[in-house]
């Protein structure tokens, strides 16, 4: 039988909180792997997928690198691979597993306010008060690998996770003058993304040029 394995198993796409998780919302793939020598003449490469029959993919070696084109099964995806020699003799398995999710996260951020929403009223988002923590609450608490982002001003995502506390939100962030848009989604570790919750305020630090006399 062939000694040669296969190991150093990855996924092309491995999207989300981490590249190496296993865990990803993209289906379509290619299973990568390294063989731990060169296949010799007449030796094949098989896969088995879900514990079902197995499939030559020799044609998915260069040297000691595989790259084999699938698509990924929603939920869990169990595969083997193996070398069978000229002979038949069949060499020793090697298993991996990955994981699609598609489903985007449901939590999402609401009540939002400012920490100093100073004047006439204290909830109408119109503050003197540049130095600010924008306040929210998520509709539940984050689950493990998911991040809160905040977007200003329709820029770039940035992750804020480290502002969260159970359910509360408190970003600390400076105002610009004038109008201020944020919007706030939870990503979840496979990388799908939430809802958008959006929130607008504004600083007005110009004093009023109404005098009185006479």
């Amino acid at each position: 039988a062939s000694s040669i394995t296969a190991g150093s198993f990855a996924l092309s796409a491995d999207s989300g909180t981490s590249d190496s998780d296993h865990l990803t919302q993209t289906a379509e793939q290619n299973l990568l792997a390294t063989l731990s020598a060169e296949l010799a003449v007449s030796d094949r490469l098989e896969l088995q997928r879900d514990s079902g029959g197995w499939t030559d993919i020799t044609s998915s070696v260069s040297g000691t690198a595989v790259s084999h084109a699938l698509t990924l099964n929603d939920g869990d995806n169990a595969f083997a691979m193996r070398v069978v020699d000229a002979a038949g003799n069949l060499g020793t398995e090697t298993s991996y597993s990955a994981e699609l999710d598609t489903t985007s996260p449901n939590i999402t951020a609401g009540s939002f306010a400012l920490s100093t929403d100073s004047g006439t009223s204290d909830s109408d988002h119109l503050t003197q008060t540049a130095g600010q923590n924008l306040l929210a609450t998520l509709s539940a608490e984050l689950a493990t690998g998911d991040r809160l982002e905040l977007q200003r001003d329709s820029g770039e995502w940035v992750d804020i996770t480290g502002s969260v506390t159970g359910t509360g939100v408190s970003h600390a962030l400076t105002l610009n003058n004038g109008e201020n848009t944020f919007a706030l989604r939870v990503v979840d570790a496979a990388g799908n993304l939430g809802t958008e919750a959006s929130y607008s305020a504004e600083l007005d630090t110009t004093s009023p040029n109404i005098t009185a006399g006479s």
